[in-house]
């Protein structure tokens, strides 16, 4: 995973080419509200790279997206807390994107639930 700077009015595009496999809304720390978009890369079948911390999410589940062309959403999330990108950054503090890619020969590690 890598966390990605981001400009707070900037569109978000896609990191890769591929299908959308699922995207939506869901509660980042068992508090706050976030959306995200999960895509199976054209070359790598079976892989996910999963957009996380994003707002106004344009894509839905089957869509075709182009690497640096497609705009997955409107702009990063502004995390209502300070978060280690913050810690590392420049201020003022400005969102970031989380971006992980899940290759499926490597064994799922479930975190702490709510």
């Amino acid at each position: 995973a890598a966390d990605v700077v981001s400009d707070p009015n900037v569109e978000i595009r896609s990191p890769v080419t591929g299908r959308v496999k699922r995207g939506g809304t869901y509660t980042l720390y068992c508090d706050h509200k976030d959306q995200f978009a999960v895509i199976e890369p054209d070359e790598r079948p079976g892989w996910e790279v999963k957009v996380l911390h994003v707002t106004g999410l344009r894509v839905r589940a089957g869509d075709h997206v182009v690497a640096g062309e497609t705009v997955l959403a409107d702009r990063p999330t502004q995390l209502p807390f300070e978060s280690q990108v913050d810690e590392t950054t420049a201020p003022p503090p400005w969102p970031h994107v989380q971006i992980e890619v899940l290759d499926p020969s490597i064994p799922d590690r479930p975190g702490k639930g709510c």
